[in-house]
């Protein structure tokens, strides 16, 4: 775990998620800040599922690697984002959370 991995998730819980992670592209876990109740490694591989498969379907129309994923369901949301090109943050938000918020927050990091 890096100071600067530390200080995204740090930054992500001052803001009010539920949970955050930075994981690799093949769905290891380099960093995070989870509720006990996720099962980590399960949460990971399938994340860098999610953003394989979505890299592969946007190929498959000659789209760039997507920049965003949102799970959205009832309960809430599961943000995926690239960060770098092996750097995966996953970010786990309720339905009342503040969505720009986030993007601004995933902006800062990519600027």
């Amino acid at each position: 775990m890096s100071t600067e991995e530390n200080e995204i998730i740090s930054g992500l819980s001052r803001l009010g998620v539920i949970g955050s992670a930075i994981l690799t592209r093949d769905g290891m876990i380099l960093d995070s800040d989870l509720p006990l109740d996720i099962h980590e490694e399960t949460f990971a591989i399938m994340c860098a599922t999610m953003v394989g498969a979505s890299i592969t379907a946007n190929s498959e129309i000659d789209y760039s690697s997507p920049d965003k994923i949102i799970v959205d369901s009832s309960e809430g949301k599961i943000v995926l984002a690239t960060i770098s090109q092996n750097k995966i943050l996953a970010t786990v938000i309720d339905q009342k959370f503040n969505l720009g918020k986030l993007f601004e927050h995933l902006k800062i990091l990519k600027d």
